[in-house]
């Protein structure tokens, strides 16, 4: 560590650093042992490791560490003469004894400690014949020298840097960037200045002037000049400086940025002992590949999904890879494959977990769902295999009967899900290429980085995580429909929900100035929603700033962002705003996207059909007319919206689920303020009852399907709002 100031650390830091890099490459190598085929590097590793321990924990006084680490030497020791590897049984001890010695670094006199090593220091005699000598008091480290540890395996070493600070420095290196960027902006207001009194020199001169208001004119315009010529100079000095410093800035940056990333294989270590310790409880021969191990992450990142791969691997062991026996009743080798990936791809981090198992079987995951009532019957047996797999994403599902220790209580995937949407990131199942099970999940690089959509909301700017939305599409006024008092559109035959922004920001009512609209589609409980927005910025990275702690939680939004202009971006929550949104809608605060249409008759029909096809076809033959249409999708929804809004002309269907037409219209003459509101029925029913039952309710025109003409149901709508008839 010779030229890294450690001054600002004592003995016993310093002693939890070194064992915790020492506990990793132990942990590491021990596991690499069992399936090795050349013991003899690895042991020299482990015997090296262990000697390096001892060695600082004598320096600190930590005896009990000294003792656990030099029973392990003394095993590496005597499997070097032999130059056999450990048994299982003796890693299962070695493993444990790394599990001490990384609790002695951290808390050395707890009280548990005592028993633990004595514990431990039993079971080594079981394994070796010399008992495990008491060790002389510590050295004062004045006058003694650690033994160096190795350097890890990337030739890097590891300085440990306070999480707020190394934030506080990204943050301030972004600001840098940003600040290098306007340096030039007042030579160039300098050099515009210029021109312009030039002009106006220039106009003097065609006035009538003395000869000594002249000659002061071009004793000016000299001066002029000359102040020109310094300022482009001044201006190409000034621009290669600000290149320069811009570059420098931009360095600062990702070197900053740079020191919050660290390799996949941080975690590699642990994984490999998790994967070895659940296989040896569950009976199952598992190979473990890890791939990507040099991948870099964001520190931050891997403790968020340090956790996530832990679930993966507990379904993987336990639910998809089958036990040596059930593997060779199938034709497959005794050992499974468990593959565990990580790369960059498009600037976001893919980590998936692969086996080579049952797989997913989405015949058993669609009889789950409908036997626990997820979904009804009918429904569940129209779903894709990747509709039917987003289930086992649902807390609480689980495929599997039993309760362990391991896994079946329904948690796991969930989990893996909310760490990956809380980060912006997404997760996908399915087959993997070995014919097992895959779960992939992809995260932003670097939490203090994200790609983002930037649009303008009432003058303000905000960031919508691009892997947290949907899509953005384009609308017109007359893709927007008014159904139960709440505005929505069609998207690939799906019906969304659709709010301004502005409105649900409460920043004001947005700018809608003409026919069209940009609404960015997010997921929300209930499905889709659609966010109205003033205007599309396009897409950025950004560098997230920490709000001030002092400001508390803030409603919808999650951090902010400088732009390359110096302006401040918010960037808003995605699961915040699903939930303002939603609760937006129930309390009835929506207000019209577009501006009032004062164009046209200015009647307002409300058409009721369950038939998607039958009511759009009626809705834009009444738009086509210049009437403003609203649609309902059954009875009830009809009977809403008639009381939550002002209509002319009420157009229904007879069979419709929760209300049917006759009921609705039953309903309207029987209420005050609807009783005299103009009503068209319109049927597949043809027999003269079924037109008798709906007159004595009180439509005041009865059309059938079967013969629907446009000019026959557009007739009864101009008698029944009093407009003259077409010739």
């Amino acid at each position: 560590m010779k030229g890294d100031d450690l001054s600002g650390y004592s003995m016993d830091e310093l002693f939890r650093a070194e064992a915790e890099q020492q506990c990793a490459i132990l942990s590491d190598t021990l596991l690499r042992l069992e399936k090795a085929s050349d013991v003899a590097p690895l042991l020299e590793i482990l015997m090296r490791a262990a000697h390096s321990l001892k060695g600082a924990a004598r320096i600190v006084g930590n005896d009990g560490a000294v003792r656990v680490a030099h029973a392990m030497e003394d095993l590496f020791v005597k499997a070097q003469k032999e130059n056999v590897a450990p048994v299982a049984q003796t890693v299962d001890v070695l493993l444990s004894g790394v599990d001490l010695l990384r609790d002695l670094s951290i808390t050395p006199d707890h009280a548990e400690s005592a028993s633990r090593i004595e514990r431990f220091l039993a079971e080594c005699s079981d394994l070796r014949p010399a008992p495990i000598p008491v060790m002389p008091a510590p050295v004062p480290a004045a006058v003694m020298e650690p033994v160096p540890a190795p350097e890890p395996e990337h030739g890097k070493k590891d300085v440990r840097l306070d999480a707020e600070r190394l934030d506080n420095l990204l943050a301030l290196a972004g600001q840098a960037v940003v600040s290098a960027a306007e340096t030039g902006a007042g030579v160039t207001a300098v050099r515009a200045a210029l021109r312009s009194l030039q002009t106006v020199l220039s106009e003097l001169r065609n006035s009538d002037l003395t000869p000594r208001q002249r000659q002061l004119l071009r004793q000016a315009g000299a001066l002029t000049s000359s102040c020109q010529s310094l300022a482009a100079e001044e201006s190409e000095r000034r621009d290669l400086h600000d290149r320069r410093l811009l570059q420098l800035c931009g360095r600062i940056y990702r070197e900053t940025l740079s020191c919050r990333m660290r390799p996949f294989g941080d975690v590699a270590g642990a994984l490999r002992r998790l994967v070895r310790d659940l296989a040896r409880d569950l009976g199952k021969e598992v190979d473990l590949v890890i791939q990507g191990e040099d991948t870099e992450v964001d520190r931050d990142m891997i403790d968020r999904f340090e956790g996530a791969l832990s679930h993966l691997i507990r379904n993987a062991l336990d639910h998809g890879l089958e036990t040596p026996a059930e593997r060779l009743a199938a034709g497959k080798p005794p050992c499974g494959r468990l593959e565990i990936t990580a790369h960059h791809h498009a600037g976001w981090l893919s980590v998936s977990v692969a086996d080579d198992g049952r797989g997913m079987n989405v015949e058993t995951i669609r009889q789950t769902v409908i036997r626990r009532g997820f979904s009804a019957e009918e429904h569940a047996r129209q779903m894709s295999d990747q509709e039917l797999s987003e289930f086992l994403l649902l807390p609480g599902f689980s495929l599997s009967e039993r309760v362990t220790e391991i896994s079946g209580r329904g948690v796991g995937l969930d989990a893996v899900r909310s760490m990956a949407y809380e980060v912006g990131g997404s997760i996908r199942l399915g087959q993997s290429a070995m014919g097992g099970f895959l779960c992939e999940i992809i995260l932003p690089v670097a939490l203090s980085l994200l790609r983002a959509v930037v649009v303008e909301v009432s003058g303000e700017r905000y960031a919508f995580p691009l892997a947290r939305i949907e899509r953005i599409v384009e609308v017109t006024r007359a893709d927007v429909h008014l159904i139960g008092g709440i505005q929505h559109a069609f998207l690939e035959g799906e019906k969304v929900e659709i709010f301004s922004a502005a409105q649900v920001l409460e920043v004001g009512e947005g700018d809608v100035s003409n026919d069209g609209i940009n609404l960015v589609i997010i997921p929300s409980g209930q499905g889709r929603i659609g966010l109205a927005v003033d205007r599309l910025l396009g897409m950025k990275e950004l560098s997230l700033q920490r709000l001030d702690g002092r400001l508390g939680r803030t409603q919808d939004v999650s951090s902010a962002a400088l732009l390359e202009d110096g302006e401040v971006v918010i960037v808003l929550d995605i699961n915040d705003l699903s939930v303002t949104a939603a609760n937006f809608s129930a309390a009835s605060q929506h207000r019209a996207i577009f501006p009032e249409d004062k164009t046209g008759p200015g009647y307002r029909i409300l058409v009721a059909d369950d038939s998607l096809t039958v009511r759009e076809l009626e809705r834009k033959l009444l738009v086509s007319q210049g009437y403003e249409v609203d649609t309902a999708v059954d009875g009830a929804d009809a009977w809403n919206a008639l009381r939550s809004g002002k209509y002319d002309l009420l157009v229904t269907d007879i069979d419709m689920p929760r209300l049917d037409g006759i009921e609705l219209v039953k309903l309207v003459r029987n209420n005050a303020q609807l009783r005299d509101l103009p009503v068209i029925v319109m049927s597949y029913k043809e027999r003269d009852e079924d037109r008798a039952r709906g007159l004595e309710a009180g439509a005041d025109y009865y059309l059938t399907k079967s013969s629907y003409q446009d000019e026959s149901i557009l007739g009864a709508v101009r008698e029944l709002l009093g407009q003259p008839s077409v010739a």
